[in-house]
Parts: structure tokens; sequence; C-alpha cells
């Protein structure tokens, strides 16, 4: 899992497009599913589940 700084985390959340870099990145998996459903998996924690 990448380590990214505050600021990285910033940048980030504010993107409303992606290049392949960026998906690099943040995705580890996509599923497309024969009825038509996407599943992706991030490659970072789920940080809310907690909350």
């Amino acid at each position: 899992m990448p380590d990214f700084s505050e600021k990285e985390l910033t940048v980030l959340a504010g993107l409303s497009e992606f290049n392949a870099e960026t998906i690099r990145v943040l995705v580890k998996n996509v599923t497309l599913f024969e009825d038509g459903n996407i599943e992706i998996v991030w490659n970072m924690d789920d940080f809310l589940r907690d909350v």
C-alpha cells in the first residue's frame, strides 16, 4: 500500500480525472462482471471503515 503525505492526499482527493499513472498508484484491481457491475479495489485502507 502506498504511503501518501497529507499534501499528496489533498491533491488526490481533489482530482476529477485520473491519468494512467494515477490509476496505477490508486487502484489495486478492477473486476468487470457479466451483469455490467464493476468492482474497484483501491490500493489503500478504508480509513472510514473504523469510524
